[in-house]
C-alpha cells in the first residue's frame, strides 16, 4: 500500500513539475496534457510495487524497470483525470 502511494506522489510531482516548467514565468493556461505517456520506471531497490509486480518479503537491489502508461482522458485548467497502469494492472 505505501509503494503504491509513494507512486501516486511521484505522479503527481512529475505533472505538477510538467506544468511548472511550461508555464514558468507567465500567466498562460496550463498545457494541454490529454493523451497516452509512457515511460520506463527504474530504480535501485525494489519491494513490489501494489499489483505491478510480484510481491517480496525483503527489498531486492538491481536492474529493476517497469513500463508504466499514464492515460490523460480529460482536463479541466489544471485538473486531471487519469489512469496509471503496467502491464499487470490499472489504477
Amino acid at each position: 500500500m505505501r509503494s503504491c502511494s509513494l507512486l501516486m506522489i511521484a505522479a503527481i510531482a512529475t505533472v505538477a513539475l510538467m506544468l511548472s516548467v511550461v508555464t514558468s514565468g507567465a500567466q498562460a493556461d496550463p498545457p494541454k496534457l490529454v493523451g497516452v505517456w509512457t515511460g520506463q520506471v527504474e530504480a535501485g531497490v525494489s519491494q513490489g510495487i501494489q499489483e505491478h509486480e510480484s510481491k517480496v518479503v525483503e527489498p531486492t537491489f538491481g536492474n529493476y524497470e517497469l513500463t508504466m502508461t499514464l492515460t490523460i482522458s480529460r482536463q479541466e485548467g489544471r485538473a486531471l483525470v487519469d489512469i496509471w497502469s503496467s502491464p499487470d494492472h490499472c489504477e
